[in-house]
């Protein structure tokens, strides 16, 4: 057994407004996979979004689990981490996204660390950076992702391409060296599944729907990479070709973000407004009796790199509920979804290719239910917590430091004297063109 101290974020069900966003569902992914495999995981639970009330700062004990709630936003928040991790004594330390891999990068302590980057952190910044029209934040980010790359025993990110671009972000802080020659220092994750109960239909069907309606579902946040005109125009397109169809979007705004309000008002402007059903936030015990009575569902990404190196964590959530899928071919989730025949895939921006799909599954419940069936199957097994975590387990059971952190006060003179050196050779470059 393994004590593990994972900084991350509120598991489904803690929080009071029960908004859950992928961070959260990352995090219950690891933790439970390594309590189901007997290791004793302390959790400091940041909250996404609005901060807690004074209430629900408790800590609490459930079989393996220390669950510890911290207002990251408070100052001296890095003191209370520290004595929690004294108090622990972990054997590894498990940073989750790159919000809990920074935090966990502050802990003075000897212990490997583990940091889940998941979802490439300088794609997401250039997304964020085209919507607010401004770059400002962007050198401040990169510093503080360099910090943590520089600290980190074992990385790992949600696909691939993530892979190769983490590796190469590794390389440009020096990780890539002599010591680390034949070590593995960035695994995959992929997005996991969770096994649960069959839920019952009924949430949508009658309360907000005809029960004769086909139902378009969505369901998650509005982000910076959404493209929300391919989506209202390739919706509107379908609705006029088949009168059943209705969209019932699950979730809304993300803080800082405004492409919610923005497909708000394309909606209240259409013609098929009636046939638009915008439920907002839903608490997260209600969102599984919508998958049951949705036909299709649907996600899309807007043509950026962020849409290429991450991943879409509600295509997950759809395949374990056996909804058929209609999204994007972008990230390396969707190309697995085509290749597989788990869903329809569209080119990023083709809003007539959503339409005409969205068209294609509606008439036919025979494909929507083979599609449905193969993708649970597909998420229940390949993606389920134990198997997509699998790394991470392997790790746990034998946690090690870096080959080139092993004498981290060592390593640190060295990348000193390393740094001046280069910074003299720069120069030189810079005044006479020399790089020798």
């Amino acid at each position: 057994m393994t004590r593990v101290l994972a900084v991350g974020w509120e598991l489904p069900g803690r929080a009071p407004d029960q908004r859950m966003e992928a961070a959260n569902y990352r995090t219950w992914q690891l933790v439970e996979a390594l309590r189901s495999d007997g290791h004793e995981v302390c959790l400091v639970a940041g909250r996404i979004g609005t901060e807690f009330p004074a209430g629900l700062i408790e800590r609490s004990t459930d079989r393996g689990l220390t669950y510890v709630p911290m207002r990251f936003s408070e100052p001296f928040w890095t003191g209370r981490l520290q004595q929690l991790h004294d108090e622990f004594r972990p054997d590894c330390i498990l940073g989750i996204t790159f919000g809990g891999a920074l935090r966990a990068s502050r802990l003075r302590t000897n212990k490997p660390r583990w940091f889940d980057i998941y979802g490439d952190h300088t794609a997401e910044m250039q997304a964020a950076a085209h919507l607010r029209r401004s770059d400002r934040g962007i050198a401040t980010e990169l510093r503080l992702f360099r910090r943590l790359l520089r600290v980190g025993d074992v990385f790992s990110v949600c696909g691939t391409p993530q892979r190769h671009a983490l590796i190469g972000q590794l390389a440009m802080v020096g990780r890539l060296n002599r010591a680390n020659f034949g070590y593995e220092l960035v695994h995959v994750v992929r997005p996991g599944a969770m096994r649960g109960p069959s839920p019952q239909p009924g949430g949508l069907r009658g309360p907000v729907v005809d029960p004769a309606a086909k139902i378009v579902l969505w369901v998650g946040g509005y982000n910076t990479w959404t493209d929300i005109d391919t989506l209202y125009h390739g919706l509107a397109w379908a609705m006029e070709g088949d009168p059943r169809l209705h969209f019932v979007s699950v979730g809304g705004e993300l803080p800082g973000c405004d492409i919610y309000a923005r497909f708000h008002r394309l909606v209240e402007a259409s013609a098929f407004r009636e046939r638009f059903h915008l439920l907002g936030w839903q608490p997260v015990s209600t969102v599984p009796s919508y998958y049951s009575d949705a036909d299709i569902g649907i996600t899309l990404d807007a043509n950026c790199y962020e849409a290429e190196l991450g991943t879409r964590t509600r295509l997950v959530e759809m395949m374990q509920h056996g909804l058929p899928i209609v999204t994007t071919r972008a990230c390396e989730l969707s190309e697995i979804i085509e290749a597989d025949r788990l869903g329809l895939t569209f080119p990023i921006g083709d809003w007539q290719g959503l339409g005409q799909e969205i068209l294609t599954l509606a008439a036919d419940e025979a494909r929507r239910r083979e599609m449905g069936e193969r993708g649970r199957e597909y998420a229940l097994t390949e993606l389920s917590f134990p198997n997509a975590s699998a790394p991470l387990r392997r790790w746990v059971c034998e946690p090690r430091l870096a080959p080139d952190l092993q004498r981290r006060s060592r390593s640190q003179v060295y990348s000193w004297e390393h740094s001046a050196r280069a910074a003299m050779r720069e120069m030189i470059w810079a005044v006479v063109g020399l790089d020798k």
